[in-house]
């Protein structure tokens, strides 16, 4: 079960649909996994045959793809029906922001003067920004919010660790590209 943490809220254009939406999922950040697939052979009158091979992403995967989407449900549900979706073939932006827990040390890269200020800080290491990104297109694909993520032309997956005192979650902010018409 999620629970909704902030930042959290709906913003409703004039048209009467979606213009932004931002929420968070508490716990640390779960990047996609690597579709595994494997053939199966199925044994007929003529000998063996080879099925073909259906990729499925890891069950951790999706799991956290289903906590994404029920998040998102859940802040949808502050506005009306009616104003749960994006218009169609309007051109998104996505960014994704994946916060991991605070390191006990300074690491090499964060300078002292940042360490001590206690705010986040860049984290370069795996998992990779864009799968960060990935598992949450994804997992707003099947919410109705757009047609299809082939309307997202502007895509940032950022990781962070924690600021002090903070904890690890994912922050999830979709609006109207403002390039976009």
């Amino acid at each position: 079960m999620v629970q909704l943490v902030r930042p959290r809220s709906v913003t409703v254009h004039d048209d009467g649909l979606l213009d932004r939406l931002v929420f968070s999922v508490p716990g640390v950040p779960v990047p996609k996994g690597r579709p595994r697939g494997r053939a199966r052979l199925v044994h007929t009158d003529r000998g063996p045959v080879a099925q073909p091979i259906t990729p499925r992403s890891p069950k951790r995967t999706q799991r956290y793809e289903a906590d994404i989407a029920q998040a998102a449900h859940l802040a949808l549900h502050t506005v009306h029906r009616d104003s749960r979706r994006f218009p169609e073939r309007l051109p998104l932006r996505l960014v994704v922001t994946g916060y991991w827990p605070r390191p006990m040390r300074r690491p090499a890269h964060v300078l002292a003067a940042l360490w001590r200020t206690g705010r986040p800080f860049p984290r370069p290491s795996t998992p990779d920004f864009d799968n960060v990104a990935k598992v949450a297109a994804d997992a707003l694909n099947g919410l109705g919010i757009w047609t299809d993520d082939a309307v997202i032309t502007d895509g940032r997956g950022l990781t962070r660790y924690c600021g002090q005192g903070e904890k690890a979650r994912l922050v999830v902010v979709v609006d109207r590209d403002p390039e976009g018409f």
